[in-house]
């Protein structure tokens, strides 16, 4: 099976159409993910037996940035599991955080209270933009280290506005107080160095394949 990765809002819906997959099939780890990625642990049965399930799907893909949040997990149940990282401009991908309001939503809405959260929650200073801040970096982050275990020649970085039929939603910009500079700072230098570090790597072992 592959597995199609990335922070969400990074065009995972539009993967699975292009591969002909299906995008987030098993709603249970829409909320199962990101307590494992909280607590650190991924070897819990429900979560294996969630996982087996997409495992043994007739798709040749399956996509959610959930996903993201359990690769060892994923690898222990399926052992052929191959991995698309899907990664996004970084002030793009913040201001559809934003616009979709990632964390803007109140508490008791669905989305809000599967979304990811630090261990030990966020600092009281931090306001949207901080949050989504820390959410590109760390599931980045998190896919790089997991994906360093596992074979080259089983996953590569897809940056996302290469994808064929990206056309990224227009929208007002909601950086409204010179946050732009901020997410600049922050995310740039990770982007690029992630792009440099996999990127070339995996485009030219995607093409020769």
């Amino acid at each position: 099976m592959v597995w199609g990765l990335g922070t969400g809002f990074c065009g995972t819906h539009l993967l699975a159409q292009t591969m002909k997959g299906l995008h987030q099939p098993e709603p249970t780890l829409v909320k199962m993910a990101p307590h494992y990625f909280r607590y650190g642990r991924s070897d819990d049965e429900h979560l294996h037996d969630a996982l087996a399930k997409l495992r043994d799907l007739d798709t040749p893909i399956v996509v959610s940035h959930k996903y993201s949040l359990v690769i060892p997990a994923i690898v222990t149940v399926d052992l052929n599991a191959k991995f698309i990282w899907l990664l996004r401009d970084p002030a793009e991908n913040m201001r559809s955080d934003l616009r979709k309001k990632m964390y803007g939503r109140k508490s008791s809405d669905e989305w809000a209270q599967n979304r990811l959260v630090p261990k030990g929650g966020f600092p009281s200073y931090f306001n949207n933009l901080d949050k989504s801040i820390w959410r590109y970096t760390a599931i980045n982050e998190k896919i790089e280290k997991d994906l360093f275990f596992i074979c080259e020649d089983d996953w590569y970085l897809q940056e996302s506005e290469e994808l064929e039929g990206w056309s990224p939603p227009d929208h007002e910009d909601p950086f409204g107080y010179g946050d732009l500079p901020l997410v600049e700072r922050q995310l740039r230098s990770l982007y690029v160095n992630l792009i440099a570090t996999h990127g070339t790597r995996k485009t030219a072992t995607k093409t020769e394949a």
